[in-house]
């Protein structure tokens, strides 16, 4: 049993779940755990919450609106599998992960500017990255969106960027520099311009409309893959070269190491 107690007009829940959340509805109150409101059919929260020590999920219900959503959330915030259209509303303080994936996103105006964690705002109606957070601690991914353009996503990302199956022609807007694995794989792509400078693990854009590598990053630190693009076998010699220690792998068969 959750147990409730006033500090000045708030009150404060240990956790809220399916068990509880109706004594609790109309009010304004803070958690100190988790809540979980996941799976539950609902429209609308119906607790205004304001700090949540924990982690607040309320994925896969039929919400159309964040309001209600804490300010504060200790770890990560789920709202995904929803109906949402914007993120107005969600919390200004995220420490881990926003989830906003598999909604109806058209916008991401609202989100906070740094997030310490990763932010995925996958499977959505996005057809511009504006409004995305500035600076993202571990991965974005902005896969499965309707985005002709990485313009508007972050400048800095400290591990991976997931840009799959959008409809990019190339990839002006990237941020210059990703600390892990920076993956663009069935897209549009012709052309390079405007890749990263710097990609710490491994760069892939297999599964696109490459026939030239003019633009590629100045710097990867494991993999370059290209497979299924239009590329001879001599660009990818001379990238090879240029990469020296790098497996550059154009298709399976077909390996230059």
């Amino acid at each position: 049993m959750a147990v409730g107690y006033g500090v000045g007009d708030m009150i404060v829940v240990d956790y809220i779940n399916e068990s509880n959340y109706h004594q609790y509805k109309g009010m304004t109150i803070s958690v100190k755990n988790d809540v979980v409101l996941s799976g539950l059919g609902l429209e609308n929260l119906p607790i205004k919450f304001d700090i949540v020590g924990k982690n607040f999920d309320c994925s896969d219900n039929l919400l159309k609106s964040l309001e209600g959503c804490p300010r504060k959330v200790g770890r990560s915030f789920n709202c995904s599998y929803n109906k949402l259209k914007d993120l107005k509303g969600c919390p200004k303080e995220v420490k881990v992960i926003f989830s906003c994936s598999h909604n109806e996103l058209t916008s991401l105006i609202g989100c906070q500017e740094v997030y310490e964690g990763s932010f995925d705002c996958s499977n959505n109606k996005l057809k511009s990255l504006e409004g995305s957070p500035r600076e993202v601690g571990t991965s974005f991914t902005c896969s499965h969106n309707i985005i002709t353009s990485l313009e508007g996503c972050p400048s800095i990302v400290g591990l991976n960027f997931y840009c799959i199956g959008c409809s990019l022609k190339d990839l002006k807007g990237s941020p210059r520099k990703v600390g892990g694995i920076f993956c663009c794989v069935c897209n549009k792509l012709e052309s390079l311009d405007g890749c990263p400078k710097e990609v710490g693990e491994f760069f892939d854009c297999s599964y696109n409309k490459l026939k030239i590598l003019d633009y590629v990053p100045d710097y990867v630190g494991e993999k370059f893959f290209c497979r299924d693009n239009q590329v001879e076998d001599s660009v990818i010699k001379v990238l090879n070269e240029r990469y020296r220690k790098l497996q550059i792998l154009k298709n399976v068969k077909n390996s230059l190491r």
